[in-house]
């Protein structure tokens, strides 16, 4: 009765959206990661176009399986049955890239992830995994990737800076990454969910390979023009940060820019039923995060957010020449 009063004043359910606690500190870390993109965008619009967003997650065999939200429509009980428990298990980490309208990848990396494997795959494989983007975009390339452990060692951050100079962002680049900020990587706000939500969609993964090929299959079949639109909304989600000072701001995105915290309708039985794919709780049932926001894989799964002593002026632009 209550609902339905609701329902008639014109007002709507919402669910809450699970969010990371943010310190003092990174807030102001995050408002001057923003700041910069933002500065470098109106100097040079086809600048988010030279990023190549990275980052690691994890698909297990359960995947994701929202009871709530899933139906079948038939005229009498079908009683279905769904496996989510299993003896057999596995799981396969994987890295993907995406620049411009372009994913790289999706290549499997050892789980776990270390600074060993994964300079490997630095030197070795991401090379030619570019070969498909235009030679001019490579020598003009940003890249990035977060504040997993297996990204900080000395080795890595050495090679990084002989490969792009100081083009390229990272949790001790050249640009600091603002650690637990998912919101500010289309790896994490856009792609990872649709990739799994393609693997995991019909069940029935039997093993790792069948796992590989869906993942590969999605990425192939990716639109161009959502890959752009997720890739370019960086912008509206760096004002969007620095309006909320340093805060969480996917609430404040509509649903069409890709805010999943409106709301519910009902189904046939008046239940509510959350229209953008999340549980009950307004969150993905992924693996690919852990505590800090930075999936890694690595063997300590956790980021590394330590911070040098002298970067306590977070006040200050980093120190980038273009």
């Amino acid at each position: 009765m209550a609902q339905r009063v609701m329902r008639d004043d014109g007002q709507h359910a919402y669910h809450y959206r699970a969010v990371q606690e943010l310190h003092e500190r990174d807030a102001q870390n995050r408002i001057v990661f923003c700041q910069f993109l933002l500065n470098e965008i109106d100097a040079d619009p086809g600048f988010m176009d030279r990023i190549l967003w990275t980052d690691e997650s994890t698909y297990v065999r359960k995947g994701m399986f929202n009871q709530h939200n899933e139906h079948q429509w038939a005229h009498e009980n079908p009683h279905m049955a769904r496996e989510d428990r299993f003896q057999n298990r596995f799981s396969v980490n994987i890295w993907t890239g995406l620049i411009g309208n372009q994913v790289i990848g999706p290549v499997q990396l050892p789980n776990p992830l270390n600074a060993k494997n994964y300079l490997e795959f630095l030197q070795d494989i991401l090379p030619g995994l570019l070969d498909g983007v235009p030679e001019e975009l490579q020598e003009n390339l940003i890249f990035m990737h977060d504040g997993a452990s297996a990204h900080t060692a000395a080795n890595v951050r050495n090679y990084l800076d002989q490969v792009y100079g100081g083009h390229w962002i990272g949790n001790n680049g050249p640009v600091r990454w603002p650690v637990k900020s998912p919101d500010l990587n289309p790896l994490d706000y856009f792609y990872w969910r649709t990739s799994k939500e393609a693997v995991y969609h019909n069940g029935g993964l039997n093993d790792p390979n069948d796992m590989i090929q869906r993942i590969q299959h999605h990425a192939q079949h990716l639109e161009p023009e959502k890959i752009h639109a997720a890739t370019h909304q960086i912008r509206r989600r760096a004002i969007l940060c620095i309006q909320q000072q340093g805060g969480h701001f996917e609430q404040c995105l509509d649903s069409d820019d890709g805010g999943d915290d409106v709301v519910e309708e009902e189904d046939e039985n008046g239940d509510d039923v959350d229209v953008n794919g999340n549980d009950e709780n307004g969150e993905d049932d992924d693996d690919d995060m852990n505590n800090d926001g930075e999936n890694d894989g690595s063997e300590d799964g956790e980021a590394d957010d330590s911070m040098d002593e002298d970067d306590d002026d977070v006040g200050n632009d980093p120190d980038w020449e273009i």
